[in-house]
């Protein structure tokens, strides 16, 4: 196994429960990412296949380095994931940052039914 679980992870369940015991009386979130979180079809199917009860965070929104945003999640999405996974809350990381380093003029983020903060918001 490697060492950075940041890379590789070969059972997230196991990994869940170290954690969670060096963390005792503490309550623990996972924010897994596959392969960017790229593919909505895929990333459904790892979570499914390898979080279930693991309490998760969701990205619904990751800039990156192309010209439009790599994750820009609809509330159905969220919600096709949140069938499958025990959704904790979402994440909206680089929100404002990606969009003002674009200098984009409709700053309405495409987050139709989110409010936009750079914090965790429950579901």
């Amino acid at each position: 196994m490697k060492a950075d679980l940041g890379v590789y992870c070969p059972n997230p369940r196991y990994t869940y429960e170290l954690t969670e015991a060096g963390f005792e009386g503490k309550e623990v979130w996972v924010i897994p990412e596959w392969e960017g979180n790229l593919n909505l079809t895929a990333r459904i199917e790892w979570l499914a296949g390898n979080f279930s009860g693991i309490p998760l965070v969701i990205d619904v929104f990751e800039g990156g380095e192309n010209p439009t945003p790599n994750v820009k999640m609809t509330i159905a999405d969220l919600e096709q994931i949140m069938k499958i996974a025990n959704v904790t809350a979402i994440r909206i990381p680089e929100l404002i940052s990606w969009y003002l380093d674009r200098e984009i003029k409709d700053r309405t983020f495409g987050l139709t039914g989110f409010t936009a903060c750079s914090i965790c918001l429950e579901p």
